[in-house]
């Protein structure tokens, strides 16, 4: 190796190492102390989409998909006395839950029967349960008339879900997985004291399908980064940049201490374009993580390797330092999203970069081997002091200059 090639590395172990802190990148600062529900499944229950149709059903399983969770639906699509949106599964523990329903200030339209027999069999199972039809009364019979386009007036037997039941059955489930709620039923913000979870968004009038759909997608949209370029993932900034309808509100039940959002994506990451070996690196998450791992996170291809792995940043950020590397040499650096869990160790990483460096762009497919990470190349540092190299790589050259005059080192 000549003199020359011995300075030029010498050069980038000291300015690269040292360019933390002048680094300009592409992306918005995100906040780092983010939190994830505990639970990574996800509930589409629709007990009378036979009658109202989809309010945001099949958009939301793409969107939760994309982020990594796994999706049950429970969706009456006919009218008959088998339904397969119940009551119970209102109480089955789960990340997200997106309704669409009959409802009103203080009741949910649960179940939905084609015979007043099936549904009676039914509500007198839950009565010898745990649930009350007396004072306090969690559910009770209704009747409800629906006229279909073209069609004649047809009449079902449904079982219904006071905000008393809400409270007595659901609150501490909700709290406990810290759930996101959409609740796309009318009135609906008439049960947010009701619910527990994370995150509670609903109506405070009546709403229809088209309308739930349009505020589902909006939402989901913001949440998955699709929209604002990623910089609006946590719920409360989702709400606050979208464009909804007047009558969709926000709540949120459990503490505002930190941001919701609903899996872990890549914030920010060094180096950008070149590498060197004995310096050092970062992935940045806009999410807390879990630190029980740190080497299986993110790692190098080739011959690099990475050392010295530690967790700053309230848990977000995940430094480095990479060895082994040669001159001119490709690198591409993977945040593996089955290892990139979230600090409630349930949510994995969103790792699209559509946009290269703008996270969380759809279509994700962490269940798919690989298709979840993200990653980036970068190349050996052999021209690493060339200033339209520097450049590139976002670093201010004046900042370099400085560093090299302060070690006495030539331009």
């Amino acid at each position: 190796m000549n003199s020359r090639r011995i300075l030029v590395g010498y050069c980038v172990v000291v300015v690269l190492a040292a360019m933390g802190a002048w680094c300009s990148h592409a992306q918005a600062e995100r906040s780092t102390g983010n939190r994830t529900p505990y639970n990574y499944y996800c509930i589409i229950w629709s007990p009378t989409e036979f009658e109202l149709g989809d309010g945001g059903e099949a958009y939301t399983k793409t969107s939760m998909e994309g982020q990594n969770y796994i999706v049950v639906e429970r969706i009456n699509s006919t009218l008959d006395d088998t339904p397969d949106a119940l009551l119970s599964h209102l109480q089955t523990a789960c990340g997200v839950r997106f309704h669409n329903a009959h409802g009103n200030t203080d009741a949910i339209l649960a179940e939905a029967y084609q015979t007043s027999a099936a549904r009676d069999t039914a509500f007198n199972a839950y009565v010898a349960g745990s649930w009350s039809s007396g004072a306090p009364q969690e559910i009770y019979k209704h009747t409800q008339d629906y006229t279909p386009p073209g069609g004649s007036k047809i009449t079902y037997y449904a079982i219904c879900v006071t905000g008393t039941g809400v409270t007595n059955e659901l609150h501490s489930t909700e709290d406990s997985n810290g759930t996101i709620i959409f609740a796309g039923q009318c009135h609906s913000d008439g049960l947010k004291d009701n619910h527990g979870g994370r995150e509670y968004f609903g109506y405070n009038a009546c709403v229809n399908c088209p309308e739930t759909a349009a505020d589902s997608r909006e939402l989901w949209d913001h949440m998955t980064g699709i929209d604002d370029n990623g910089n609006s993932r946590p719920a409360s900034d989702a709400y606050t940049n979208g464009t909804y309808n007047s009558t969709f509100k926000r709540y949120s039940p459990l503490s505002t201490s930190y941001k919701t959002t609903l899996c872990p994506a890549v914030a920010d990451h060094f180096p950008l374009v070149l590498v060197c070996g004995d310096c050092y690196g970062y992935v940045k998450f806009d999410t807390k993580m879990n630190t029980v791992y740190d080497s299986e996170v993110v790692s190098i291809s080739n011959s690099g390797t990475l050392t010295d792995f530690s967790w700053t940043e309230t848990n977000s950020k995940l430094n480095f330092k990479t060895t082994n590397v040669n001159a001119y040499e490709s690198y591409t650096f993977t945040v593996n999203w089955n290892y990139a869990l979230s600090a409630d160790q349930v949510t994995y990483l969103d790792g699209n970069q559509n946009p290269v460096r703008t996270d969380a762009q759809r279509p994700n497919g962490g269940s798919a081997e690989g298709a979840g990470d993200f990653k980036w190349t970068v190349t050996g540092d052999a021209l690493a002091c060339d200033p339209s190299f520097i450049q590139s790589d976002k670093r201010n050259l004046l900042e370099l200059r400085r560093a090299r005059e302060a070690h006495g080192l030539p331009e």
